[in-house]
């Protein structure tokens, strides 16, 4: 009785998340279908056109305002960087060991896949999740993407920007049907609806839909101020010290389960960290009656599209179905050569034979036909309000522009940049949750003696943590305890580069371009670096 009611209560959820996320999802998966560049014509226009045998070319410029977004974001770098709140010397530790999960996770990958989710329909999403070290024991953390920001349902009640005062999350998932049942013999699935944006409605039909439940647990308990300014749990064993104050303290425990719609496939299991680890990336926000609604770069120019290839297929449809131009000549010009002049606008001839009269001009050949400028004007008029609404100009999708210093090219590139400079700060919102992620799961997976690679600016070096040692006075200690302290973490942004070097080289360039002094004594320097 006790799980029927449980299970219940997850259904619930599910479903106040589904309604929540309706609207989101809808038009969402409006953009994603539009980026790939269906639906871009009205349908009963484009079945009108297509029963008559009339053109529905489609000339998909939204994709080009996408990509300029996250191309730039590619060009940028963002750094975790991690900072003690208590007298910890093990922040450095922290913050190369989050380098290093960034490298071997690829984390770029999920980063950009979230961003372009977010420029595309409005919202994306990134996950951290830990494996098996091959051949051992010991687990090791992993930034993951989310290739399906359809597959995820957050709490509704969240309130942070990037979820993670959530108290709940589905994320759901489809097996093959007799992979199901050959994992899961004595399993049942229950059908629930599924959300806009997934491929299959029910939790079981010719795949199986389940769904990984995270729950986050509000654990509270007492903590004591001693005479020491030390914090402790407990009043045992405290000594001489006396108790100046004492309130209730609340932490977090995650619970991770799988579930059909009646029954756990695995059972509820405690996983490292305070935070459910799925981190909500958003496009831009716009709040009304309690409700979030997001939306990409793509939302508001999806009609000026329509429009643009509504009047560039009237343009080709008016040339493309235009007669050739006729010759005018005389019957008695083209006597004999009547076959040649009459494939003449189809065939392509070296030269057109005529029979010469005196006093009678040449054959001459009317006027082609003329462009349709209303649609030619109507078309570059939908591309400006293309522009308009993306808020992305010429400037910055690479067009020349009557700049001639690059400091005013770079000028009117960056206004833009503006226009679009929400959605790689959100990202980088998103990227710090990753950290404070990754800081609260770190005693717990790297918890054990264990030797880790870690790059430096000496270069790699292979550091042990949580080694037992005896130290200089005989006391049992241990050397580079990641279990001990408390973290803040912030993240930086700045030019993506390859190497030290190439940052090196690029900043001496800056140094040499402001200072003459410096640009006289130090070129050879300068000349080196490249």
């Amino acid at each position: 009785m006790k799980q029927a009611e449980e299970f219940l209560k997850f259904r619930k959820r599910f479903q106040r998340s589904l309604n929540n996320e309706d609207e989101n999802r809808s038009k969402g998966l409006e953009d994603v279908r539009f980026r790939k560049g269906e639906d871009q014509w009205p349908e009963k226009a484009k079945k009108e056109r297509d029963e008559d045998g009339r053109p529905t070319l489609v000339f998909n410029r939204c994709e080009g305002f996408i990509d300029q977004v996250t191309g730039d974001a590619r060009q940028n770098k963002i750094d975790i960087k991690v900072t003690a709140v208590d007298n910890s010397p093990y922040a450095p530790i922290y913050e190369k060991l989050i380098d290093k999960i960034e490298r071997e996770s690829k984390a770029t990958i999920a980063y950009q896949t979230a961003l372009d989710h977010s420029a595309g329909n409005g919202w994306g999403w990134i996950r951290v999740g830990t494996e098996y070290v091959e051949g051992s024991f010991d687990q090791e953390c992993k930034i993951l993407r989310v290739t399906n920001q359809f597959s995820i349902y957050p709490d509704p009640d969240a309130k942070e920007q990037t979820k993670s005062d959530m108290k709940w999350c589905f994320v759901a998932a489809y097996m093959e049907k007799d992979e199901f049942k050959q994992k899961y013999p004595k399993a049942q699935a229950v059908a629930i609806n599924a959300g806009k944006g997934e491929a299959f409605e029910d939790w079981f039909g010719d795949k199986v839909r389940i769904a990984e439940y995270f729950e986050r647990k509000e654990i509270k308990k007492k903590i004591y101020l001693l005479s020491d300014n030390s914090v402790v749990e407990s009043k045992e064993n405290i000594g001489n010290l006396t108790v100046i104050n004492e309130r209730e303290d609340v932490s977090y425990e995650i619970y991770r389960s799988l579930i059909t719609g009646n029954e756990y496939l695995e059972e509820p299991k405690r996983i490292a960290g305070k935070y459910i680890p799925l981190i909500f990336v958003p496009g831009k926000e716009l709040h009304e009656e309690g409700k979030t609604h997001y939306r990409g770069v793509i939302r508001h120019a999806k009609d000026a599209q329509v429009a643009y290839n509504f009047h560039r297929n009237a343009s080709a449809e008016s040339v493309g179905s235009a007669p050739k131009s006729p010759w005018l000549v005389t019957a008695d010009q083209v006597e004999g050569y009547e076959e040649m002049w009459r494939n003449a606008n189809t065939k392509n001839f070296s030269a057109l034979i005529y029979n010469h009269k005196p006093g009678q001009p040449p054959p001459i050949r009317n006027a082609p036909p003329g462009i349709p400028m209303g649609a030619v004007n109507e078309a570059s008029m939908a591309l400006e309000d293309l522009k308009g609404t993306t808020g992305i100009f010429d400037a910055s999708l690479g067009a020349m522009g009557n700049e001639t210093s690059g400091k005013a090219i770079l000028a009117r590139q960056s206004q833009g940049d503006n226009a679009t400079f929400a959605y790689h700060d959100n990202l980088a919102i998103s990227v710090e949750q990753v950290g404070r992620v990754l800081v609260s799961m770190i005693p717990e997976i790297y918890d054990g003696e264990r030797v880790i690679r870690l790059q430096t600016e000496e270069g790699e070096i292979d550091m042990n943590i949580n080694k037992a040692i005896v130290d200089n006075e005989g006391v049992p200690a241990v050397l580079n305890d990641l279990t001990l302290g408390k973290y803040a973490v912030q993240v930086t942004t700045g030019q993506a580069y390859a190497t030290q070097r190439i940052e090196a080289r690029d900043y001496l360039m800056q140094l040499v371009q402001v200072s003459p002094e410096l640009r006289a004594n130090a070129m050879d320097k300068v000349m080196a670096s490249f």
